[in-house]
């Protein structure tokens, strides 16, 4: 006789649930906000949802956008751009020829009205507004300036995204490493080992019970031979 095997409690549902559910979903943000953030940032790289959700590599637009502020990037016409504006853009900065985007504040624009808006219309220059930046080698941001046309605008910074900017800090610490990583796998590999403990001890008393059972058979075949 087999014996039945006992159904999860609700406490394991529940808990299998919230690791698959909750722990699956942050994993799988963190995955895409990482592939998102890294395709639209490369020449080329395009919009998602209509923007752009670029994270702050360097200080030189401190103390508007701090180191690991993720920031809304919108789409805008250049013809709406104005002084001031802190736009994201193409550039290459390291000229080795691989374009990132970069977002500084304008300072100039210059308009050509020989030419039609998408061939080079629109001349920006922007720098960005740390005036004791590491970046600028512990100098002056403003002075470090980008020339670009219209045809390397990105977008106009909408604003930054709390949300977005405490969600990629978490994921890139080492909380955020355990809460995303250490904390499953460790709930997986103990449920695992309760679960094959519980399975071993199901076969033990599935066996004892077998042999208990046999004996009980060759009592009765011995007690009919005798009637």
């Amino acid at each position: 006789m087999e014996k039945e095997k006992k159904p999860k409690s609700k406490l394991r549902k529940i808990l299998d649930g919230l690791v698959v559910g909750v722990f699956g979903s942050l994993m799988v943000l963190v995955l895409a906000f990482n592939i998102i953030n890294r395709v639209s940032s490369s020449r080329g790289g395009g919009m998602v949802f209509g923007m752009q959700y670029p994270v702050v590599l360097t200080d030189s637009m401190e103390p508007e956008y701090m180191v690991k502020d993720v920031l809304i990037i919108k789409k805008v016409k250049p013809s709406e751009i104005k002084e001031g504006d802190d736009i994201s853009f193409y550039y290459d900065i390291e000229r080795n020829g691989k374009e990132r985007s970069v977002t500084h504040r304008i300072s100039r624009i210059v308009v050509d009205e020989t030419k039609l808006e998408g061939q080079g219309r629109y001349t920006f220059t922007a720098h960005g507004i740390n005036k004791h930046s590491e970046q600028c080698g512990g100098g002056d941001c403003t002075y470090q300036t980008q020339t670009f046309n219209e045809t390397k605008v990105i977008g106009r910074v909408s604003k930054r995204s709390a949300f977005l900017t405490n969600y990629y800090k978490l994921s890139t610490s080492i909380i955020g490493l355990i809460v995303f990583i250490l904390i499953p796998c460790l709930y997986l590999v103990v449920t695992s080992v309760l679960d094959i403990t519980k399975t071993l001890k199901e076969g033990e008393e599935a066996e004892e019970l077998g042999i208990q059972e046999s004996g009980l058979d060759k009592l009765a075949k011995a007690s009919y031979s005798l009637l």
